[in-house]
């Protein structure tokens, strides 16, 4: 390339990568977070509200959680740093609900609890009396607008609605609760109704208010429209609030989009359980703002793998090997192009979060494309690794043994500890 000066002495790779300051990930140069920070207005903080304990058992097939697995649960969240926890909803809730909160006050969690409460019964005070009672420090207030949700509640006509979300805030006030508002399909409900139910539950003295895309429709650009619209309809005093279903794969991209337009509070549940699809996955949010954007959460990214693993556990849904952030095979390398480099000690060649920093550990196995002595390859890399050199005969044998190995076996591939205990018996023979 004319006139580039490719002989003058540049760090190519810290342009290329940069990593933070304890090499635990890395962003492009397209990425650098001054870069980042420069184009787009987001907070320095986000509150992230865990919904595993109410959203995510209701993913269908869970197994049910008893007391003892609930304060499990609420426990790892708060030893990983998640401040906020949602643990059921509405008075005809399960009793373990209850239970749950009085519990975790016992052990002494300091996380603020939450519960769902339903704004359109007919005993709306008697609901908003029952939760409070259970010792919760914060109340979500949802409230339905949209038509086909109000052909359930005859006694509730839409413009009856704004007075009723007036009125289930300030009651929740009065007695002593954080509240949280929301509708219960954002995105449906008429505009005119919508900012109404908003600008009067701010007036009343709500403390945060919630997009909700309870159908995972919605697109990044349509989120941060509706997040932007929402500040200049509740003013400047309430949180901003996102709930984010993944119907079309977009939840933790919605939640990016939403934190673009202002939000502060973003719900997501362990393993992205939940309704249907399930909604953001904490595991993706709390990585994805960390390390793309800078963004303080508060979690420790370390203890993402444990928190998976415990609902994997616990609710009896696996974990798909390769979910994003914490699946086993984002860790798992098998490609000789991948491997070579990962053995030579550059992890950063084919991750962009190195395994540890998320709990997990790699993994490097040998396939059958493998099975070659061009010297930037799997089994010549590793060989060096050792400390050791072979002769072209015992790298046949090597190979030969290799091969065996993996015609033996159901799948064709050899373990990493495989390959040098294989290296080691023909290279040192008794």
């Amino acid at each position: 390339m004319s006139g580039f000066p490719w002989d003058k002495d540049i760090d190519w790779k810290s342009w290329e990568t940069r990593f933070d300051p304890d090499q635990r990930w890395w962003v492009p140069y397209t990425h650098h977070l001054e870069v980042v920070r420069g184009l787009f207005k987001i907070p320095e903080r986000v509150t992230i509200f865990d919904n595993t304990l109410r959203e995510g058992v209701r993913t269908p097939g869970c197994r049910g959680l008893n007391l003892g697995d609930r304060l499990r649960i609420l426990e790892a969240l708060e030893a990983a740093g998640v401040p906020e926890a949602e643990i059921g909803g509405y008075a005809h809730g399960p009793k373990v609900e209850r239970d749950s909160v009085r519990e975790a006050k016992k052990k002494g969690l300091k996380m603020v609890l939450a519960m769902h409460s339903a704004g359109w019964v007919q005993d709306w005070r008697a609901e908003i009396d029952s939760l409070a009672e259970a010792g919760i420090d914060l109340i979500n207030l949802l409230q339905y607008g949209c038509s086909h949700e109000l052909a359930t509640t005859p006694w509730l006509k839409a413009g009856d609605v704004p007075e009723r979300s007036a009125q289930c805030v300030a009651y929740a006030k009065q007695l002593g609760l954080r509240v949280a508002f929301g509708l219960t399909a954002s995105g449906r409900v008429h505009p005119h109704l919508e900012e109404a139910c908003y600008r009067e539950a701010a007036a009343a003295g709500a403390d945060r208010v919630y997009i909700y895309d309870g159908f995972g429709v919605m697109t990044p650009e349509v989120m941060g429209y509706c997040v932007r619209r929402m500040r200049d309809t509740v003013g400047p005093r309430p949180e901003l609030a996102v709930h984010c279903h993944n119907d079309l794969g977009l939840a933790t991209a919605n939640m990016v989009a939403g934190v673009h337009g202002g939000a502060t509070v973003l719900d997501a549940s362990i393993n992205g359980l939940g309704n249907r699809a399930g909604i953001a996955a904490l595991d993706e949010v709390a990585a994805v703002l960390t390390i793309l954007y800078g963004v303080e959460t508060g979690v420790d990214l370390k203890q993402l793998t444990a928190l998976s693993s415990l609902a994997e556990d616990l609710f009896g849904i696996p974990l798909a090997y390769n979910k994003a952030v914490t699946g086993r095979n984002l860790y798992w390398h098998e490609s000789d192009a991948h491997n070579a480099p990962i053995l030579a000690g550059h992890w950063y060649s084919w991750n962009v979060i190195k395994a540890e920093a998320v709990g997990r550990k790699n993994v490097i196995n040998v396939v059958p494309h493998c099975l070659h002595k061009q010297p930037q390859g799997t089994i010549a890399t590793k060989i060096r690794q050792m400390g050791y050199e072979a002769t072209d005969p015992q790298f046949d044998e090597i190979l030969s043994r290799l091969n065996g190995m993996m015609e033996r076996n159901e799948r064709p591939v050899v373990s990493e500890s495989e390959l040098e205990e294989v290296i080691r018996r023909v290279l040192l023979p008794p």
